[in-house]
């Protein structure tokens, strides 16, 4: 090594050479994610949200009549436990989801009936869940005259 700071072979110490590799690297990386983050990351969550075999099923949303605050006893349950939930039915137009309002009394009475006469085990039964709503949809669907439930939401579903 001599006096001034360099190798024998002429090199200085100091890794001064590094630095461009460095900031070269980390700019390809940033540059790298902008690209793929707004290039190909749409295509991306695009083809993760189509149904198995590619074909994307088409259907208009309809409108959401929520009841909230429902708590019920379930059976067998001697008043020891309790279920709380908020139940949504999405319908096929804003009109049916105003009849399902205006009958609001008799459709939340009929939920709870549904609902008080399952058991703990039923009720916490993931796996039985979508035979709930389907039976919970029935429910709703016999007091509307004109229009269709198409589906029933368990945003909030706490049993203690």
């Amino acid at each position: 090594m001599r006096e001034d700071g360099s190798l024998e072979g002429g090199s200085r110490r100091g890794g001064r050479g590094l630095l461009p590799v460095v900031a070269g690297l980390v700019a390809g990386l940033v540059l790298g994610g902008a690209v793929g983050g707004y290039a190909l990351g749409p295509l991306v969550v695009k083809r993760l949200s189509e149904p198995a075999g590619g074909a994307v099923e088409a259907r208009e949303r309809g409108a959401i009549h929520v009841m909230e605050g429902l708590v019920v006893n379930p059976a067998d349950s001697q008043g020891l436990r309790f279920l709380v939930a908020t139940v949504a039915f999405e319908v096929d137009s804003p009109a049916t989801a105003e009849e399902l309002a205006a009958r609001d009394a008799e459709v939340r009475d009929a939920v709870l009936g549904v609902l008080g006469s399952k058991t703990v085990a039923q009720l916490a039964d993931v796996g039985g869940r979508e035979a709930l709503k389907e039976e919970l949809r029935a429910v709703a669907a016999g007091m509307v005259e004109k229009g269709e439930v198409r589906r029933v939401y368990l945003p909030q579903f706490v049993i203690q």
